[in-house]
């Protein structure tokens, strides 16, 4: 009943339709009927090929009206009928792939072969994290067939960043006469531990950084949303000192003293 698909069927066959409604509803009505070839990459086995490369994002685009459900990802649910598409891509570096541009109602699942072990899942925009240069990943996008409509996503590998855990921090030299600038671009961390100020239950991507303090003072932070996180430690796996988002101060530092400031952000 309600909108809906009839799958598997084949070309030139006729088939007969019956259209009903109990009698307490009956009333004039219309309905639209439409015919989705299967898509060549309905199933693993045919499985479409993705290049990606570090530096742009790769445009795949999506039609889940030409496809059907071939399995249940992790994170589904199981009564949902989830029609699904498939595709593979090879890890031009050791880092993350980030997939974005579908709503909520699409999820991206990857797994280490057709009919292998199942990585990762997740729906809307996000990361696969930890992938291996040179290792070829099978990527299972699916949708809801209630919702299922023409859309696209953007597919981009980002190099695990030099400084994506605390025992690689990055050293910065802070003054006291001008400011020091620090890129960061969490696209290339994973989530280290989670901050003392952070909701567990988000994803944080860190990056780990170290000074020593000229002067007996305050440190202030600036430049930064209030979506980044700001916690410094006394050391790598150390005590929390202070921890707060959007720029801010960290207040009473030693003269002498190095410290382990960790940056992060919501994936």
């Amino acid at each position: 009943n309600d909108d809906g698909f009839y799958y598997d069927l084949m070309g030139g066959t006729t088939y007969v339709l019956r259209m009903s409604q109990r009698a307490l509803f009956a009333s004039d009505d219309t309905f639209s009927i439409q015919a989705f070839e299967t898509a060549v990459n309905d199933e693993c086995a045919n499985r479409a090929a993705i290049s990606i490369a570090q530096g742009s994002p790769t445009n795949v685009p999506l039609d889940f009206r030409a496809g059907t459900e071939s399995v249940n990802g992790p994170c589904e649910t199981d009564s949902n009928q989830q029609l699904d598409l498939w595709y593979e891509f090879t890890m031009p570096i050791d880092g993350n792939v980030r997939i974005t541009g579908i709503p909520s109602t699409i999820y991206r699942t990857i797994y280490d072969a057709c009919g292998g072990s199942e990585l990762v899942c997740g729906n809307d925009d996000g990361f696969f994290y930890d992938l291996t240069s040179g290792t070829t990943y099978v990527l299972r996008m699916s949708q809801r067939a209630l919702f299922a409509n023409p859309n696209d996503f953007n597919i981009e590998p980002f190099a695990t960043a030099t400084n994506d855990e605390c025992a690689d921090r990055t050293l910065i030299a802070v003054g006291t006469s001008t400011t020091t600038n620090v890129p960061v671009d969490f696209r290339a961390g994973t989530e280290s531990v989670n901050g003392p100020c952070e909701t567990a239950s988000n994803i944080q991507q860190d990056l780990w950084y170290e000074f020593t303090m000229p002067v007996n003072g305050n440190i202030r932070i600036t430049n930064i949303p209030s979506t980044i996180y700001r916690t410094l430690y006394d050391a790598c796996g150390g005590t929390e000192l202070l921890c707060g988002n959007d720029d801010g101060y960290f207040y009473n530092l030693t003269s002498g003293t190095s410290y382990v400031l960790r940056m992060s952000q919501w994936e």
